[in-house]
C-alpha cells in the first residue's frame, strides 16, 4: 500500500531541495509524481519511497546516492550530465527546517536509522582494512577500469589525442625526470599500486622498493616482477611501521597522501625525511580539496567516505606545502595537474560504462553503481575546480628540524620543474 503522507512529504522535500531548472522527473514505480521540471531530460523511478527518508539528512545528497547504489532508484539519462547539473553540496535551507513536513520526515528518518542496520557497515563487512576494502578487488576489474597500465592516479596528457595508457606512461617519465632518478639510485615507491612507476624506475636502472598495504597489489607486483625478470623488492607493510634498511635517493608517493589523515601528516613527512639521504628528493602527487571554506576535508562526509574511501581525507595545497617545509624539506616545484585529471577521471568513467555488464559480473551491481557515482562525482569536482591534483617536488633542505608551522603555508608558488 502506498504511504500517501510519506509521498506528499517527499514531493514537498524535492521541491525545496532541487533547483527548478534541473530537467528531471522523479516518480514512483506506481506513478506518484514527486518532481517534474519542464521538458525533463532525466527520469528517476523510485522503487521504494521509504529509501528516500534520507532526504531528511542535513546534507541529503549522499543518501540519494546510497538509494541509487542499493537499487531503490533507477535513473534514465546521462548520469554524468545529471550530476553536472546538481549542486554537489546542496543542503536544506534554514527556512525549511522547522516546516511540519520537514520535522515529520526527520522523525521518520531517525526511527528508520535506529531500527535498520547501517548500510555502509553492512556493505563493508568482511572487507578487511580500509585499504583492502577498496584496493583488494580482482585485478580483472581494475584492468577494465584503469586500462593496461593499471595506474590509479592522474595521468599526464601531451595533447588532445593522447590515449590513457600513453598518458600514464608519460606521467611515470615526468616523475622520473623531476626526481632525477639515475642508474643505481635507491628508490622507494610508497603506495606502489600495481607497480607501474616501480617498474619504470627499475627500467632506468634504479634499485626499487615497492611498498603497499594491499595483499592483492603486492601479489600482482611480485608476479609481474618474476614474469619480467625485474628485480623489484616488494614489501607488504604499513608505511608507518616500515623500517628501511638504508637511506633512499628518491621517495615517490603517488595517490597515497589521501589515505593519511590530518593527525598523521607530520609523522608521514617526518618519516620520509628521515628515510632520505642528504640531498634526497621526494615527489608527492595527491588530490587536494579547494572547497575548504564551505566544507571539511573529509571525502564527502556521506557517500564517498562511507562506501568508497573509508578514512579518506583531502588536505589543502597550502597545508601540504606548509607541512613539508616544517618537516625540513625545500620545496622546488608545486605543479597543478587538474586539467589532466579531468581527462583521466573521464576516461575511467567511460571505461566503467563501456564494460558495465562485465564489471557488474565481477564486483556486483551495487558496487558497480558505487563506482559509477564516485567517478561521475570525481569528474564534476575536477571540472569545477572543487578538487585539484598537485605534484609537490622537494629535497632535503638545510633546515635541521621543525620550526613553528607557517600560518598561511608557502609565501609564493614555484613554477614548473624542467
Amino acid at each position: 500500500m502506498v504511504d500517501r503522507t510519506l509521498c506528499e512529504d517527499l514531493r514537498w522535500a524535492f521541491g525545496v531541495l532541487l533547483p527548478k531548472a534541473l530537467p528531471i522527473e522523479i516518480r514512483s514505480r506506481d506513478g506518484f509524481l514527486f518532481f517534474r521540471a519542464e521538458a525533463p531530460r532525466y527520469v528517476v523511478t523510485v522503487n521504494a519511497p521509504e529509501a528516500l527518508l534520507g532526504l531528511a539528512h542535513p546534507t541529503p545528497l549522499g543518501n540519494l546516492a546510497i538509494a541509487y547504489a542499493s537499487g531503490a532508484l533507477e535513473i534514465e539519462g546521462d548520469l554524468l550530465s545529471l550530476i553536472r547539473g546538481m549542486d554537489l553540496d546542496f543542503r536544506w535551507p534554514a527556512r525549511a527546517l522547522l516546516n511540519p513536513r520537514a520535522l515529520r520526515l526527520a522523525a521518520r528518518y531517525a526511527r528508520a536509522a535506529l531500527s535498520s542496520p547501517d548500510h555502509a557497515a553492512a556493505y563493508r563487512r568482511g572487507q578487511g582494512t580500509e585499504i583492502s576494502f577498496h584496493y583488494d578487488l580482482p585485478v580483472a576489474f581494475w584492468r577494465l577500469l584503469l586500462g593496461p597500465e593499471l595506474a590509479y592516479s592522474c595521468a599526464w596528457y601531451d595533447g588532445p589525442d593522447s590515449a590513457l595508457d600513453v598518458a600514464q606512461r608519460r606521467k611515470f617519465e615526468v616523475i622520473a625526470r623531476k626526481t632525477r632518478i639515475a642508474p643505481g639510485d635507491r628508490v622507494l615507491d610508497v603506495g606502489c599500486g600495481w607497480g607501474g612507476f616501480s617498474f619504470h624506475a627499475r627500467a632506468i636502472g634504479a634499485e626499487v622498493t615497492a611498498l603497499t598495504l594491499s595483499a592483492v597489489q603486492a601479489d600482482y607486483v611480485r608476479g609481474r616482477a618474476a614474469g619480467d625478470g625485474a628485480e623489484v623488492r616488494v614489501v607488504e607493510a604499513d608505511f608507518f611501521r616500515f623500517e628501511p634498511d638504508a637511506s633512499y635517493d628518491v621517495i615517490v608517493a603517488i595517490g597515497f597522501l589521501e589515505h593519511v589523515g590530518p593527525d598523521r601528516r607530520d609523522e608521514f613527512f617526518g618519516r620520509i625525511r628521515r628515510s632520505l639521504k642528504k640531498g634526497g628528493r621526494v615527489l608527492i602527487q595527491t588530490t587536494v580539496d579547494s572547497r575548504r571554506k564551505r566544507r571539511r576535508g573529509r571525502l564527502s562526509e556521506g557517500f564517498t567516505n562511507r562506501f568508497v574511501f573509508p578514512g579518506g581525507y583531502l588536505a589543502t595545497m597550502s597545508e601540504i606545502a606548509a607541512d613539508m617545509e616544517a618537516a625540513g624539506f625545500e620545496l622546488t616545484s608545486v605543479e597543478s595537474l587538474r586539467e589532466n585529471y579531468v581527462r583521466t577521471s573521464r576516461a575511467w568513467f567511460d571505461n566503467l560504462c563501456a564494460h558495465e555488464a562485465e564489471i557488474a559480473g565481477i564486483i556486483g551491481t551495487e558496487r558497480f553503481r558505487v563506482f559509477q557515482l564516485y567517478l561521475a562525482g570525481f569528474c564534476v569536482q575536477f571540472e569545477s575546480g572543487g578538487f585539484q591534483n598537485y605534484q609537490f617536488l622537494a629535497q632535503v633542505g638545510t633546515a635541521t628540524r621543525r620550526g613553528p608551522r607557517p600560518g598561511q603555508g608557502p609565501t609564493s608558488m614555484l613554477g614548473e620543474s624542467t
